[in-house]
């Protein structure tokens, strides 16, 4: 796909689509790349997208591993989510991840549904790990896992790249056991009706998945293009105005190959046209100004340079004109006649009156004019404080005393002149108002608003809980000119001073402070009284009703963590059963609307109906129901709100261990059975003990992480829960207990008859002593005397010993339970324990064969390939065999290895070869 960028947008988009057909997704995967910025040119061609993936479809008995469908680059970290499909149930399985060529390395190997599977993960270098999955004990009672729908997420390989190059990885699953008592072998994905299971698994042919290969393609990083992105494109000097540095952000941004989106970018270079009007950073992430500037400018270029990128970006800068003009609402403040201000020792109460400010702001040939009276507010300022009082955070001014004063700013010219005279005014009321209340068709509680204007003097609310402010402003009348008029005098501030008292006539609202909150039904009449403590003052008042009209409570719930809890300290507790349950709501439900009322003090909890069986208790605002200790029963909890006549009820069961039983399953293949020895080993199949608690409301749990195991009788050993047999016993008798509850005896029948394996699965090389290493999976290599371990698991008719408990740190932990032969012990030779030591370089391949008696269990092919000492010069491929076998008249190649520890002046190599063919 490819584009041309818009002339006008500067922007272009490529698309490409990929059929839903080759994924397992429900639509078309789309990719869209865009590239270019607004209003700045496009920089080389649009960048080639390649998207590399593996189709994915039905398949049927196998692995599929999806790759992320996008190019890799080094440092990426990728998970690969690896499906499954079974059709018969699976017990338990082996997976390998090997990645046989290429620059990703192995992170990690997480088994996603371990609901299901206990995983033992061992990652055998950073390009190979192996899952060993076995059932957890909730598959101990049926032994099923169903894998037969085609997105059974099975587990998720992670990948790092640390190389450019292309990867192959290969992911193989093996040793799926089935845990219905019969087992249906899969050969190369197809079905298999043997005539019977042990005829098939005689044939050493066992369940074997193996899917194709995901290519990765990693590509060098490279930066496109750059953009810079200041915080705004016209920029308003007010430091003139106040003195104070401003600052602006200016954000960078790079496009490179490895990118779909803007990312943010460091190491510019940056430089200013005219830095005395604009000043930009050394980091250049700032714009300022310092508040000294005199000039203004209609266009200043910031240029930002990347590498062999740059960018300039234009700006427009406002500087205000000075001084200021100042104006007033009203240059005389009046005096109101028998009104005092007890904070001025009862001096007589003037009026006030707002300030103003304003300038032209221009930038080269432009301009335009704005209000700045919140800008330099803090700034505001009396040249007679005592005649003119000035309250910076209103941008008001009062008069205090006959005179008059100059109004200005500290830090920028400007003034206005304001007189402070007697005058007739009079008091003649109060007018009281709800200030923004909620409308009666409101879903919602309104937030609380602060009184700061008269709106109505009657207002219905329709939500409990709701609230607003009460507002309260003064008549004014003047007998001479007979002019009304009327000033706000809010509660929070000054008025405070003049003593105005606010009260309730019903409780249908409740007053806080100057909030009133609707409670219930009803109406209330807010009352206010305005006197002041000054001699000779008299009180004046007004009114305003409340009304609240709730709707009626349709119904109410309780929302808890949990319906069943245990008692404290009991086998229950101890097995996991919750010892509280929190409530985390109570609501009452309305027509319109939900309230929540858990913690509002009105509401109450009834504990009549819960047989003693339960308390409630709050502790730092978590409200939780609280078994009583040695009981057990279902009772009920009853939550009542003052407010609305419903209840809301929930039942609560405390539960206790009334018993516990112990079942035992052959370990790890998870069946009941007798347990066998193991050949001549002198060692036994394992037994898991899984205990199970019945609580006293009849329902079970597995308690086997919490149960205490006891040996009664028989000669045997626990690790855990695992049961090891150390000799052959009619029986070994064990109990289990929980807290005060232990189980009846149990017997474990341990046969004198023994079990030899059927094959050898899972067989693998992996290197012991330093310098030793495998390659390609299957050469040995490394100094003579290098050694190595055979891994494997063994098969056995009715069970499964996995290579995690055969081996213990790569040691066989069983002493003849098997044999081990090569085929050329000259160049390869093999201990009684599976420790392998090479020996010689050998032309041909070496079989290492498994075997139990006279029964071949499974060999592996492996090479023998002595690695070049130091000063030291080796022939042959360093994988497999050393010379590949050739036709007669065939050329061919062979490598010749030198191992050098310092630097080579020349050289003279003798080859020697059979005479019997021409080189």
């Amino acid at each position: 796909a490819s584009c041309v960028p818009s002339a006008v947008s500067g922007i272009c988009v490529a698309t490409i689509t990929l059929s839903q057909a080759a994924f397992s997704g429900p639509s078309n995967k789309t990719y869209t790349v865009q590239y270019g910025f607004v209003g700045l040119a496009v920089m080389g061609t649009l960048p080639t997208v390649t998207s590399v993936y593996t189709p994915r479809g039905t398949f049927s008995n196998n692995l599929q591993a999806v790759f992320p469908t996008r190019l890799f680059f080094v440092g990426d970290s990728a998970s690969v989510p690896v499906y499954a499909h079974a059709n018969t149930s699976i017990g338990a399985f082996t997976v390998s991840v090997t990645v046989q060529s290429g620059g990703l390395m192995l992170s990690s190997l997480v088994v996603s549904n371990t609901a299901n599977f206990a995983p033992v993960v061992t990652m055998a270098s950073a390009v190979s790990g192996t899952i060993t999955a076995l059932p957890t004990s909730a598959l101990l009672s049926n032994g099923t896992v169903y894998l037969q729908q085609q997105d059974q997420l099975l587990f998720t390989a992670v990948f790092t790249v640390t190389t450019a190059s292309s990867a192959i990885v290969t992911m193989q699953a093996t040793q799926l056991l089935y845990a219905d008592g019969l087992r249906s072998v899969l050969v190369n994905g197809v079905q298999v009706s043997p005539g019977s299971p042990v005829m098939v698994l005689a044939t050493g042919r066992l369940p074997q998945y193996a899917n194709g290969q995901g290519v990765v393609t990693v590509l060098s990083d490279s930066v496109l293009a750059t953009f810079a992105a200041p915080q705004l494109g016209d920029l308003m000097n007010t430091a003139v105005l106040t003195s104070v540095p401003q600052a602006f952000t200016v954000a960078l941004f790079t496009v490179s190959n490895a990118q779909t989106a803007v990312q943010p970018g460091s190491g510019f270079l940056c430089t200013s046209t005219q830095s005395s009007i604009i000043k930009i950073s050394g980091s250049c992430t700032q714009l300022s100004f310092a508040g000294t500037e005199t000039l203004s400018a209609d266009m200043v270029n910031i240029s930002f340079t990347l590498g062999s990128l740059t960018r300039t970006f234009p700006l427009r800068v406002w500087l205000p004109s000075t001084p200021l003009t100042v104006t007033l609402d009203t240059t005389s403040l009046l005096q109101i006649q028998g009104a005092f201000n007890p904070a001025q020792a009862c001096a007589p109460l003037y009026s006030r009156t707002r300030v103003r400010a304003a300038t032209a702001y221009f930038a080269g040939g432009r301009t335009f004019s704005a209000d700045v009276s919140d800008i330099v507010a803090a700034y505001l300022q009396s040249s007679a404080p005592a005649i003119a009082q000035v309250n910076t955070a209103a941008s008001t001014v009062t008069g205090l005393a006959p005179g008059s004063a100059t109004i200005s700013y500290s830090t920028v010219g400007g003034s206005a002149v304001v007189a402070v005279v007697n005058s007739t005014l009079m008091v003649s009321g109060l007018d009281v108002a709800a200030v923004a209340l909620a409308s009666s068709s409101s879903t919602t509680a309104p937030i609380t608003f602060a009184a700061s204007a008269t709106i109505s003097t009657s207002t219905t609310w329709a939500v409990e809980g709701a609230s607003a402010g009460i507002a309260v402003s003064v008549y004014l009348f003047d007998p001479v000119s007979k002019n009304r008029s009327m000033v706000d005098l809010p509660l929070a501030g000054p008025s405070q001073a003049f003593g105005i008292a606010l009260s309730a006539s019903s409780a249908a609202a409740t007053l806080m402070g100057d909030t009133a909150v609707a409670n219930f039904s009803g109406t209330t009449v807010i009352n206010a009284v305005w006197q002041s403590s000054c001699p000779g003052t008299i009180p004046y008042n007004g009114t305003t009703n409340v009304t609240v009209a709730l709707p009626a409570a349709v119904s109410a719930f309780i929302s808890v963590t949990a319906t069943r809890i245990a008692s404290p300290g009991d086998a229950a507790a101890l097995a996991g059963v919750s010892i509280s349950s929190v409530i985390q709501a109570i609501t009452i439900v309305y027509a319109t609307y939900n309230r929540s009322v858990l913690l509002d003090p009105r509401t109450s909890f009834d504990l009549s109906q819960a047989g003693g069986l339960f308390t409630v208790s709050t502790t730092d605002g978590v409200v939780s129901i609280v078994p009583t200790a040695g009981v057990s029963g279902t009772g009920t909890l009853t939550a009542r709100f003052a407010q609305a006549p419903v209840t809301a009820q929930i039942t609560i069961t405390v539960v206790r261990g009334s018993s516990i039983t112990a079942t035992t399953y052959n370990y790890p293949s998870m069946r009941l059975g007798t347990l066998f020895a193991l050949g001549s080993t002198g060692k036994f199949q394992l037994g898991a003990i899984v205990s199970t608690l019945t609580l006293t409301d009849s329902t079970t749990i597995d308690a086997t992480a919490a149960a205490t195991i006891t040996i009664v009788a028989g000669s045997a050993s626990l690790d855990g829960n695992i049961l090891i047999p150390q000799a052959v016993a009619p029986a070994i008798k064990i109990t289990t207990s929980l807290g005060s509850v232990t189980s009846i005896l149990t017997s474990v029948a341990v046969s004198g008859g023994s079990l030899n394996p059927t094959s050898a699965p899972n067989i693998s090389v992996v290197p012991i002593s330093a310098g030793a290493a495998v390659l390609g999976g299957s050469t040995l290599s490394g100094q003579a005397g290098a050694t190595f371990q055979v891994l494997f698991g063994l098969q056995y008719t009715n069970y499964y010993l996995t290579p995690s408990l055969l081996f213990i740190n790569n040691v066989l932990n069983y002493l003849n339970i098997v044999s081990f032969n090569v085929s050329n012990p000259a160049a390869v030779s093999v201990n009684s324990l599976g420790l392998i030591t090479l020996n010689a370089n050998a032309a041909d391949m070496v079989v290492l064969t498994i075997t139990s008696g006279a029964t071949t269990l499974g060999s592996i092919t492996l090479s023998s390939n002595i690695a070049a000492g130091p000063r030291d010069v080796r022939l042959g491929n360093a994988i497999g065999q050393p010379i590949a076998p050739v036709a007669v008249n065939t050329p061919f190649t062979v490598p010749v290895i030198v191992n050098l520890d310092q630097q080579l002046g020349s050289y003279l190599f003798h080859i020697v070869y059979d005479n019997a063919i021409s080189c």
